[in-house]
């Protein structure tokens, strides 16, 4: 397991933190995917190779064969010694992100998230740029001070106890499709898999992975039990039903 946490940005603010909590106040339905990608992400830890270079957690979820809900992570960084990193989520007309960078302690990887925006459609007013060079700021600050991990930060679990007040996010993040879309993530990440890794040895599509993932509702329960199977999970499927054992 790794450890989300919110830090202070440049204006001493917890602005990704404030961003989150008003998007699950205001718009439990987009930051319902994007809490599913948090989730993920928890299970997710960075492996840091002896080069220096970091093998990063591969998310990509989907939902709707339209993708007009969609989430995905990307290194927006390309330095070995500045692993910046961003989510970005697809809401119909609306699109999201969220800035953050991977620090390490003894025990523990971290994901911390700096800024949190939505992305403006122009280009002379997206804040892209401008954040991306505070969160990379931050980091190399806190790579100086040794990270400094753990004080007066927020966790992310005081986000997770506001979702989990709000019924709809509930209906969605407790579903069967989604915790069963949770267990196919954390089994391929242990397995060291990408996502394509899976698609070919389940013989199903990259997006037909990123939908399980997502815990797709609408995806049958067929296709649910071919990826368990690749990943050694015991399934029973029964008159349209599928038992995880």
């Amino acid at each position: 397991m790794a450890k989300i946490i919110f830090i202070r940005d440049e204006q001493d603010e917890f602005q990704a933190y404030d961003f989150l909590h008003s998007l699950i106040s205001e718009q439990p339905l987009m930051s319902t995917l994007l809490l599913q990608g948090l989730l993920q992400l928890e299970k997710a830890e960075t492996r840091k190779l002896t080069t220096g270079h970091q093998v990063l957690p591969e998310i990509h979820l989907t939902i709707g064969k339209n993708q007009s809900y969609s989430l995905q992570t990307n290194k927006i960084e390309t330095s070995v010694d500045q692993p910046i990193q961003e989510m970005k989520v697809h809401f119909k007309d609306k699109n999201c992100r969220m800035l953050y960078f991977t620090a390490f302690s003894e025990t523990e990887t971290y994901y911390c998230f700096v800024k949190g925006y939505f992305k403006d459609r122009n280009p002379f007013n997206d804040k892209m740029s401008a954040y991306r060079e505070e969160v990379k700021r931050i980091f190399l600050r806190r790579a100086e001070a040794k990270l400094s991990i753990g004080k007066d930060d927020y966790e992310f679990e005081t986000l997770k106890t506001l979702a989990w007040e709000n019924e709809a996010i509930v209906h969605y993040l407790d579903s069967f499709s989604a915790r069963l879309g949770q267990l196919i993530f954390a089994k391929r990440v242990k397995k060291k898999w990408s996502q394509l890794d899976l698609s070919l040895k389940s013989d199903l599509s990259p997006l037909v992975v990123s939908r399980l993932e997502a815990g797709d509702p609408d995806m049958s329960v067929r296709m649910y039990q071919k990826a368990c199977e690749v990943l050694d999970v015991s399934t029973e499927f029964k008159e349209d039903h599928l038992t995880i054992h």
